[in-house]
């Protein structure tokens, strides 16, 4: 008998479990709170329950076009091995994220906790 992962491994055309490891688990948070790191894109919310991880999931690389030599892609320097160092590298995004984690910091310090 067939068990509930492989049966939805069929309908999602054979695709494979990947390994659960800790890049894993930081690059899919990270795709699941993604509305909290930019505030300029607006996203739909998920349809599953908080804290669940997917069991079928595939990481890729992306491959740039020859066309894209100069526009659209990154240098040497700006690739990061994982998503999340990527995304606190990204210049654009790093006001709004220390100006969000300040303002985390200081409402926890005025509740009496410590971070």
């Amino acid at each position: 008998k067939k068990t509930d992962v492989e049966i939805r491994a069929q309908r999602w055309f054979g695709m494979k479990s990947s390994e659960m490891d800790q890049n894993a688990k930081y690059t899919l948070a990270l795709i699941a709170n993604r509305d909290a790191i930019d505030p300029k894109r607006h996203y739909k919310k998920e349809a599953r329950k908080p804290g669940k991880m997917p069991t079928l999931f595939q990481v890729g690389e992306v491959v740039n076009s020859s066309t894209d030599f100069y526009s659209g892609r990154l240098t040497r320097k700006e690739r990061k091995p994982n998503l999340a160092q990527e995304i606190l590298s990204d210049d654009r995004l790093r006001p709004y994220i220390k100006s969000k984690f300040d303002g985390l910091q200081a409402e926890s310090e005025k509740n009496g906790k410590k971070a």
